[in-house]
């Protein structure tokens, strides 16, 4: 049986315990929360009848750039600024959106595509400003593809460049709609890439097989693509691109909860 100057000075010591623990929480979520920021965002709230060619992002300040994948660039037509995705039979359609990226974040880019019909939409990190996903020379580094398909795969997960990546986590969910992420690490020598769909990770993280600092330099910007068939139209309902908290830092909270919680249920 403990003594009362034990019983004190246990006590003592799990209350300051417990403060720098609280002390410690505070300062983790706030390194958390400023590292949480939101860069680029479209909520493709304009009209169906106009291009989303020239639309400035709702934040961000970025310019679409909408163009058939083909040499001298023309405009394309299929991307619309109410989120429209219009099918086409003959040409496949890029919607770019120039940006810089940096080495030590970690970027998080989702977006909701609804009812895509048999002929792909993707969205991805992208190498080339002509970009077609599925091209190991102008691709996505990594990428997803979407579709409503009766059979096959509706949902396709890529490393890169383009469809010479391992192909990463797939599903057949025929629901229609589907809200991607993924999520680029380049905190570390190897850029690492995680793939969500409907907020659950499909497959493990994975090594991209390059540095982070040579994909910096691959990455112009990031966007969709709209591949060529059939199979109606198909919709975007917003996309955005943040920067998350970074592994460590979450890491670190999580611990931190952890520690706070033994310390609750000794004192009970």
């Amino acid at each position: 049986m403990k003594s009362p100057s034990q019983a004190n000075l246990s006590s003592t010591f799990g209350s300051s315990l417990a403060l720098v623990t609280l002390t410690f929480i505070g300062l983790a979520s706030a390194s958390v929360t400023a590292h949480a920021q939101l860069l680029v965002s479209e909520d493709f709230d304009g009209s169906g009848s106009d291009f989303l060619d020239g639309k400035t992002t709702t934040t961000g300040g970025l310019t679409w750039q909408v163009v058939l994948q083909q040499t001298g660039y023309p405009q394309g037509t299929l991307f619309r600024q109410d989120g429209t995705v219009l099918e086409s039979t003959d040409s496949i359609n890029v919607a770019f959106l120039p940006y810089t990226f940096e080495v030590d974040k970690v970027y998080d880019l989702r977006a909701t595509i609804t009812s895509p019909g048999t002929n792909w939409i993707s969205l991805g990190f992208s190498t080339s400003d002509n970009i077609n996903h599925s091209s190991a020379a102008d691709g996505g580094y990594p990428w997803v593809l979407a579709r409503t398909h009766a059979s096959n795969d509706d949902v396709v997960f890529w490393n890169g460049p383009g469809t010479a990546g391992d192909t990463v986590g797939t599903d057949s969910d025929t629901d229609g709609t589907y809200d991607v992420s993924i999520q680029l690490d380049l905190t570390g020598t190897i850029a690492q890439a995680s793939y969500f769909l409907n907020g659950i990770q499909l497959g493990s993280t994975q090594d991209l097989g390059i540095t982070s600092t040579a994909l910096v330099g691959d990455l112009p910007g990031f966007g969709f693509t709209r591949f060529s068939g059939s199979g109606g139209n198909g919709s975007i309902e917003n996309m955005s691109l943040s920067v998350v908290p970074e592994p460590s830092n979450l890491a670190l909270l999580a611990g931190a909860f952890g520690l706070l919680a033994a310390l609750r249920r000794r004192r009970t």
